[in-house]
């Protein structure tokens, strides 16, 4: 294999090597820490200009993983015992917005974008902002809310910023 940056390849190891040990990725890491023991980390702005809520769509959608979930869910959908601790299909919405919504815990609601909509079930939490709503990948109709943006250097999908807009069905 080729040689990249040195420390973080996983060129290192082999099929042979790992049955007697572990491999542990970025283990051999140079440089990272300065004299206090802190690690130095770089910020960058999003230059994007990621999809911004308006009057229309006031509300950013989030995307993400759950604990037991993740890809979108093609494997971990299956076993019943990942799925006892939390339903696939939620959104959630904090409670000031709920109650302006007229939405209560467990209603359906459609979370809708400028690219589609998807139907879910309200979770009402105070954990999440005001105007921000978080839906997991395991559903998968996700897509046809997210915006197709990608970041110019790390070509990552911008899936954490699209606009939309609730109702309560």
């Amino acid at each position: 294999m080729t040689r990249l940056n040195g420390y973080m390849d996983i060129y290192k190891t082999s099929y042979a090597e790992l049955v007697k040990k572990p491999f542990v990725w970025g283990e051999e890491i140079r440089d990272f820490l300065i004299p206090n023991q802190k690690g130095v980390l770089h910020f960058v702005q999003n230059k994007l200009l990621s999809e911004k809520p308006n009057l229309e769509y006031p509300f950013v959608l989030l995307t993400g993983r759950t604990r037991d979930q993740w890809h979108s869910g093609t494997k971990t959908n299956l076993p019943t015992t990942l799925l006892k601790y939390k339903a696939l299909n939620f959104c959630e919405i904090h409670p000031h917005d709920a109650k302006e919504l007229g939405i209560n815990e467990g209603d359906s609601i459609e979370v809708i974008s400028r690219r589609g909509k998807v139907q879910t079930k309200a979770l009402i939490t105070p954990t999440i902002r005001e105007k921000t709503l978080f839906i997991p990948i395991s559903n998968r109709e996700i897509n046809y809310l997210t915006s197709d943006l990608l970041d110019k250097e790390s070509l990552q999908p911008d899936y954490n910023h699209s606009a939309v807009k609730v109702k309560k069905l």
